[in-house]
C-alpha cells in the first residue's frame, strides 16, 4: 500500500502579520496548504526579491509576481459562520483532498499529515 495523506492543517493567521487572513493568497507552485494575506505580502519589503520576484514565507520558495494566486478555498473558509467568532476566528483549519474543511483543535501553525496506510 502507498501513503495517502489524509489531512492538513493549516493557520487562520498569517505567517508576516500574526493577524487573520484578509486576502488569502499563495504562490502557483508552492505545496503547502497554508496562506498568506496577499495585500500585507505585496506591502511587506523583506518579501521582495528584485524585480518580478517574490519570496513566499512559508516554504521560502521564490514567486514571480505572475504565479501569485488569490485561494478561493481559504476566503471560503475565512467567510464561514464557523470561522467568525471565538477562538477559531484566528484558530486552525482541517482541510481535506476533497476540498471540505473543518476547524480544527489544534493549536500549532503547520501543516499536518495524517498517514492512512
Amino acid at each position: 500500500m502507498g501513503t495517502r495523506v489524509t489531512q492538513l492543517s493549516c493557520s487562520l493567521r498569517c505567517p508576516i502579520t500574526g493577524q487573520r487572513l484578509k486576502v488569502p493568497g499563495r504562490g502557483a507552485s508552492c505545496e503547502h496548504v497554508q496562506c498568506f494575506d496577499l495585500v500585507a505580502f505585496l506591502h511587506h519589503p523583506s518579501q521582495r526579491l528584485g524585480l518580478g520576484g517574490w519570496l513566499c514565507p512559508v516554504c521560502e520558495r521564490q514567486i514571480p509576481t505572475a504565479e501569485l494566486r488569490h485561494s478561493p478555498l481559504l476566503a471560503e473558509v475565512l467567510s464561514s459562520p464557523l470561522t467568525q467568532n471565538g477562538p477559531s476566528r484566528e484558530g486552525m483549519v482541517e482541510v481535506f483532498p476533497d476540498g471540505t474543511w473543518r476547524v480544527s483543535s489544534r493549536k500549532r501553525a503547520h501543516d499536518a499529515i495524517v498517514i492512512d496506510d
